[in-house]
Protein backbone atom coordinates (compact mmCIF):
# COMPACT_ATOMS: atom_id res chain seq x y z
CA UNK A 1 0.00 0.00 0.00
CA UNK A 2 1.16 3.48 -0.85
CA UNK A 3 1.20 6.38 1.41
CA UNK A 4 0.58 9.88 -0.01
CA UNK A 5 1.33 13.09 1.56
CA UNK A 6 -1.84 14.63 1.02
CA UNK A 7 -3.13 17.78 -1.16
CA UNK A 8 0.13 20.31 -1.81
CA UNK A 9 -1.62 22.77 0.43
CA UNK A 10 -3.80 21.71 3.50
CA UNK A 11 -4.44 25.31 4.48
CA UNK A 12 -3.63 28.25 2.11
CA UNK A 13 -1.11 30.58 3.18
CA UNK A 14 -3.48 33.37 3.74
CA UNK A 15 -5.86 31.17 5.49
CA UNK A 16 -2.58 30.36 8.27
CA UNK A 17 -1.81 33.90 8.53
CA UNK A 18 -5.76 34.79 8.87
CA UNK A 19 -5.93 32.37 11.72
CA UNK A 20 -2.61 33.51 13.25
CA UNK A 21 -4.03 36.97 13.44
CA UNK A 22 -7.51 36.03 14.42
CA UNK A 23 -5.56 34.24 17.33
CA UNK A 24 -3.23 37.25 18.59
CA UNK A 25 -4.76 40.25 17.44
CA UNK A 26 -5.09 41.25 21.39
CA UNK A 27 -1.50 40.84 21.79
CA UNK A 28 -1.03 42.55 18.52
CA UNK A 29 -3.42 45.35 19.67
CA UNK A 30 -1.50 45.59 22.61
CA UNK A 31 2.28 45.75 21.33
CA UNK A 32 0.46 48.93 19.12
CA UNK A 33 -0.86 50.42 22.27
CA UNK A 34 2.65 50.50 23.68
CA UNK A 35 4.57 52.18 20.69
CA UNK A 36 1.54 54.80 21.24
CA UNK A 37 2.96 54.71 24.79
CA UNK A 38 6.50 54.92 23.99
CA UNK A 39 6.32 57.83 21.40
CA UNK A 40 4.34 60.04 23.81
CA UNK A 41 6.99 59.30 26.17
CA UNK A 42 9.47 59.89 24.74
CA UNK A 43 7.72 63.64 23.12
CA UNK A 44 7.37 64.24 26.90
CA UNK A 45 10.78 63.32 27.48
CA UNK A 46 12.01 66.02 24.73
CA UNK A 47 9.50 68.82 25.34
CA UNK A 48 9.15 69.20 28.78
CA UNK A 49 12.09 67.31 30.65
CA UNK A 50 15.16 68.70 28.25
CA UNK A 51 14.11 71.93 28.14
CA UNK A 52 13.34 72.30 31.83
CA UNK A 53 16.48 70.74 32.86
CA UNK A 54 17.85 73.29 30.36
CA UNK A 55 16.22 76.23 31.13
CA UNK A 56 16.93 75.19 35.00
CA UNK A 57 12.96 76.21 35.85
CA UNK A 58 12.44 79.01 34.11
CA UNK A 59 9.47 79.64 32.64
CA UNK A 60 9.56 81.93 29.61
CA UNK A 61 12.51 80.65 28.83
CA UNK A 62 13.28 79.74 25.27
CA UNK A 63 13.29 75.91 24.28
CA UNK A 64 16.41 74.74 23.19
CA UNK A 65 14.82 70.70 22.40
CA UNK A 66 11.69 69.82 20.23
CA UNK A 67 10.20 66.61 19.46
CA UNK A 68 10.17 67.53 15.76
CA UNK A 69 13.28 66.42 14.70
CA UNK A 70 15.03 63.81 12.48
CA UNK A 71 16.72 62.49 15.06
CA UNK A 72 13.61 61.97 17.80
CA UNK A 73 11.12 60.80 14.83
CA UNK A 74 14.12 58.03 14.09
CA UNK A 75 14.64 57.16 18.15
CA UNK A 76 10.68 56.53 18.46
CA UNK A 77 10.42 54.44 15.24
CA UNK A 78 13.48 52.60 16.08
CA UNK A 79 11.88 52.19 19.79
CA UNK A 80 8.51 51.37 18.54
CA UNK A 81 10.13 48.74 15.99
CA UNK A 82 12.12 47.31 18.74
CA UNK A 83 9.18 47.24 21.60
CA UNK A 84 6.74 45.78 19.28
CA UNK A 85 9.12 42.83 18.00
CA UNK A 86 10.02 42.23 21.53
CA UNK A 87 6.01 42.21 22.70
CA UNK A 88 5.12 39.67 19.71
CA UNK A 89 8.20 37.51 20.09
CA UNK A 90 7.51 36.75 23.96
CA UNK A 91 4.12 36.30 24.15
CA UNK A 92 3.15 34.28 20.42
Amino acid sequence: MRRTIGPAYERAPAELVGRWLYENFLILASAVLVAILFCLLVNWIVDGLFNFLASRGIDDAPKQYSSNTQTVDMVKLFGSIVLIWLFCRNRT
